[in-house]
């Protein structure tokens, strides 16, 4: 079992490590997300074998609970900056053709706009907030510490062969005999078959 919690970790750390080199790029959006996934991957895979660690795994599902909540943070405000210009777009085209105008909907843009930049501005502080995060990870060796932690588990605790003075003295040791009671070697009869 400690083999196959060693490459299922593994094999989810690999991939989420993977996302390392576009963490200081905020435009990619789509890669963001696809780390946000990747992030829930592995903290479900610790979960599932945390049981055989004891505590060990602890801090690193506490590290991706955060990198996942902030991943999501991320992606959902970079939903809204899609979502708010095309309800925009589409609510200015049903005020028009319901009220032949659109300065109905002129009172409802500000509100709209100042919902759009409060999701960047949120996204922004969230980004910055995962970057340093990230940073302090690599700089504490987490990830290196989680792989430490899986080859510690896997190497078998051997104990040392015996020592030659303590093999000498186990072969030399004196062995018990017992004398065999030779008066009776005749087999028993049953006396009613005889």
């Amino acid at each position: 079992m400690l083999k196959l919690a060693d490459q299922a970790i593994r094999a989810r750390l690999g991939e989420f490590l993977g996302f390392d080199a576009i963490v200081d790029q905020p435009e990619r959006v789509e890669e963001l997300h696809a780390m946000r996934i990747s992030a829930k991957r592995l903290r479900y895979t610790l979960e599932t074998f945390a049981p055989l660690f004891e505590d060990g795994l602890k801090n690193y599902l506490k590290a991706m609970r955060s990198a996942q909540d902030m991943l999501g943070a991320i992606h959902d405000c970079d939903v809204w900056a899609v979502y708010i210009p095309q309800f925009m777009d589409e609510e200015r085209l049903r005020t028009a053709e319901y009220f032949g105008s659109v300065r109905t909907f002129k009172r409802l843009a500000p509100g709209l706009s100042l919902y759009k930049d409060a999701r960047r501005s949120e996204r922004d502080t969230v980004y910055a907030a995962f970057r340093e995060t990230w940073a302090g990870w690599k700089s504490e060796g987490l990830w290196e510490n989680l792989t430490a932690i899986l080859e510690a588990r896997l190497t078998p605790v051997v104990e040392p062969p015996p020592q030659p003075a303590e093999n000498a003295a186990k072969i030399s040791a004196p062995v018990e005999v017992t004398e065999r009671d030779e008066t009776n070697l005749t087999p028993a009869v049953d006396s009613d078959t005889g």
